[in-house]
């Protein structure tokens, strides 16, 4: 591919409008809770909302099917291994007879390369385009992931400029890389918000309405330090006069030491553990502040989730959530240990017009630069002139 996508892109009106009719296979491993599986359910949703797209979705089955749009033609494979790569590729290539997609987008490196290789066997000029969500490829060799993706996906999305520097550093061509970030509908947040009440739900969870809450969403993963979060949220409650309680949203293969670790240090704080929720703004909303002591992201859904419902941000400094939260603008960012997230989340706590400001920028980043309205344009661009190259 030459460089035209990336220049040509930089022409394409505000609101365009696809002159030719496409079709567009979403691609991905499961239908599991991760950051990915919801990015590319939401992308799939808006794309099929979209004129001149038709939209059709492929993975492995998961708890996350049921937030797909019902005008969106599912095809379900086998979820993948080793052992069963034979089959997954026989699947995916009676998709793509079936459903005919001029571009597939893929959210995962396992995918796009098995797409890549089935399109190419079957000497179809489909695109593939990649979404790598992960900070590292975990199957294969880092040196062998890449060498298989420049050979098989024609065009690569990167969710975050590191991921952007980070593609670029292991030899992925400028010219066959673009920076779409995540994105949210604000407009559904705004309607899903209007069904409960801060009040409503804190009664809901028997929350007492001067109790400080702090709030972490996501999987379960040993990465994701939700025991930094539990021991933090404890530290918290020890050097406050106010009930504090600990709301976690997600699930995943640690909840039982997670569930274990909180009985064991609960002495002043109360943690629950809400489980997933398809609804998680209900709960930010009655959060106080957003405690994400996260020690793995490339660009995070769960905080742009928690912008988008204005609640201040206590996070680690790390790549990724340093595109989100301005230090000391809608949250800070913390590069010590408990004690320095528990001094910034009193600064909040007790500094009214510091979290007004917060909670106001949070909203205004992401109408500015996360909402799908405007993140959703360049990516239908990109599909459009790659479908005519």
């Amino acid at each position: 591919m030459q460089t035209a996508p990336r220049a040509l892109l930089m022409g394409f009106p505000h609101g365009i409008i696809v002159a030719d009719k496409m079709k567009i296979l979403v691609l991905t491993e499961s239908l599991g809770l991760g950051g990915a599986e919801t990015m590319a359910v939401a992308l799939a949703n808006a794309l099929s909302l979209t004129d001149g797209i038709e939209v059709v979705f492929s993975s492995a089955a998961g708890p996350l099917q049921n937030r797909l749009s019902s005008n969106i033609k599912y095809y379900p494979i086998q979820k993948f291994s080793f052992s069963a790569i034979v089959s997954v590729l026989r699947q995916i290539t009676e998709i793509v007879n079936n459903a005919g997609p001029d571009i597939i987008h893929a959210h995962g490196a396992t995918v796009g390369i098995l797409a890549g290789f089935v399109a190419r066997r079957m000497d179809k000029r489909i695109k593939i385009v990649l979404t790598h969500h992960s900070k590292t490829f975990s199957r294969i060799p880092e040196w062998l992931s890449i060498l298989l993706i420049k050979r098989y996906c024609d065009f690569f999305v990167a969710i975050s400029k590191a991921k952007m520097r980070n593609l670029i550093a292991l030899g992925i061509p400028p010219e066959k890389l673009m920076f779409v970030p995540n994105f949210l509908d604000s407009i559904l947040i705004c309607d899903l918000l209007k069904a409960s009440t801060r009040e409503k739900t804190r009664e809901k969870l028997n929350i007492p309405l001067d109790s400080i809450v702090l709030v972490m969403a996501g999987r379960l993963l040993p990465q994701k330090r939700f025991d930094k979060f539990i021991k933090i949220t404890e530290l918290f409650a020890n050097k406050t006069d106010n009930p504090v309680y600990g709301l976690i949203l997600g699930d995943g293969d640690e909840r039982f030491r997670l569930e274990k670790l909180a009985k064991e240090l609960s002495r002043g704080a109360q943690i629950q553990f809400l489980g997933y929720q398809k609804n998680v703004f209900e709960f930010l909303a009655a959060s106080d502040v957003f405690l994400f002591p996260s020690h793995h992201e490339v660009l995070p859904m769960a905080l742009l989730e928690a912008c988008a419902v204005g609640l201040p941000i206590v996070c680690s400094n790390i790549a990724g959530n340093d595109e989100i939260v301005e230090n000391g603008g809608n949250g800070f960012l913390i590069d010590g240990g408990d004690n320095d997230y528990c001094d910034a989340v009193s600064k909040i706590i007790n500094d009214t017009a510091l979290a007004t400001k917060m909670k106001q920028n949070a909203r205004t980043l992401v109408l500015e630069r996360f909402d799908k309205r405007k993140v959703l344009n360049s990516l239908v661009s990109l599909y459009t002139i790659l479908a005519r190259n």
